[in-house]
């Protein structure tokens, strides 16, 4: 995703499967990735899971994505990318050293339980105390605030393991920008594609729109899930797609200010086919751990609900959106810093006694892009404190 001021990443280049996966495996090395990670993060919501079973299933999964190539016919773009995903997973392996197995739980372990997993050892999952998701980030795009255009952005994740970045470069402008927040589902309808492609990433080389950007990945829909995005041009045109889910895809243009905006693990219309198969994957989840309906799970879905509501209404407050007036940035900027439950930075709150991972707001971020200027808030690591004022970045 587009996060943080690391916007040069999506300047397109072109695409060099090699390079990457080298660049990739160097990533993981530096991080000290085994698939052990990704396994024990998997098992602390099921203890009695069969890991030999786990480790087979996810493998034969992941060699069967591998033979699911898209038919060009129906996705002429696929081609030369379905080569580029072989050529630079064998670049990381080559590197790495990492098996076919290792591999396969890199790449598709969460789908695979997503869609196969937990169905297939749904036994050993009853009685279970499964962790409950951390809530994830929030976008806003204004295309005409008081200061000009604007992207908001708020990292949220757990504190254990956050390293601050940086002081930025430069405050580079790619003609397309996506920036994107955390939105999954435990469980999930498997799509009829099953093919390892990005669509998030071919878009870049693939359009330089928002509407071309949106008819990409509505093409390509069944590739991706998991995440809610905002995608925006330089002729200020933009859209918000919520894809919670593999098998679904909303669209929201832009309200009469202009602006458009994405909360993670939200579906912003329950009552949509979209928002009906949240629910019900959610209901089917919390029957398979016999999770109660007073559980931090249902205290987490409805504080994320909330948080989308607050965000939505502040857009629609702050600028007189219904009638096109321009949408009060600094206004925004303030909900967004301002610690929960009165604004939406997480300062270490527990939405349940019974939560295990408490919520933080790792950073904030404001690009004002006419101004050529940044804002940044970054949590302090080993205090768990935001500093008292912003950083300010003027290009």
């Amino acid at each position: 995703m587009a996060t943080a001021y690391e916007f040069e990443s999506l300047f397109p280049k072109r695409p060099d499967a090699r390079a990457d996966g080298e660049a990739e495996a160097a990533r993981l090395t530096r991080a000290g990735w085994t698939p052990d990670v990704l396994i024990d993060r998997t098992a602390a919501d099921a203890p009695a899971l069969d890991r030999r079973r786990l480790l087979a299933g996810v493998t034969a999964f992941h060699q069967e994505r591998m033979t699911r190539t898209p038919d060009p016919a129906r996705y002429p773009e696929s081609t030369r990318w379905v080569d580029y995903v072989r050529q630079r997973d064998q670049a990381v392996q080559d590197r790495t050293g990492m098996s076919a197995e290792d591999l396969a739980v890199l790449r598709s372990l969460n789908p695979y339980m997503a869609f196969r997993g937990w169905q297939e050892q749904q036994t050993l999952a009853r009685g279970a105390q499964p962790t409950p998701t951390t809530e994830r980030c929030r976008v806003v795009y204004l295309a005409d605030s008081t200061l000009g255009e604007t992207h908001f952005k708020n990292v949220d994740d757990p504190l254990a393991g956050f390293e601050p970045r940086p002081a930025p470069r430069g405050l580079d402008r790619p003609p397309l920008v996506y920036s994107g927040v955390g939105s999954g589902l435990h469980l999930d309808t498997e799509p009829d594609e099953l093919f390892p492609l990005s669509p998030l990433q071919m878009m870049l080389h693939e359009t330089e729109d928002a509407p071309g950007a949106v008819a990409f990945l509505g093409r390509y829909r069944s590739f991706w899930g998991g995440c809610n995005i905002v995608v925006y041009d330089r002729a200020k045109r933009a859209a918000a797609i919520e894809k919670t889910s593999y098998c679904h895809m909303d669209v929201y243009e832009q309200n009469a200010a202009g602006s458009v905006h994405v909360s993670g693990m939200v579906c912003r219309d329950a009552a949509n086919a979209h928002g009906r198969h949240q629910t019900a994957m959610r209901q089917r989840y919390m029957t398979m751990f016999g999770l109660p309906e007073d559980g931090p799970d249902r205290a987490f879905w409805d504080a994320c609900d909330r948080a989308e509501r607050m965000l939505a209404d502040a857009l629609n407050d702050t600028g007189h959106a219904a009638d096109g007036g321009p949408i009060d940035a600094r206004a925004v900027w303030r909900l967004l810093t301002t610690p929960w439950p009165e604004g939406l930075s997480k300062e270490g709150a527990a939405l349940h006694p019974d939560q295990a991972v408490r919520e933080y707001t790792l950073a904030s971020y404001a690009f004002y892009w006419e101004k050529q200027r940044m804002l940044r808030l970054q949590r302090d690591p080993q205090t768990g404190n935001m500093p008292e004022a912003e950083e300010v970045y003027q290009f």
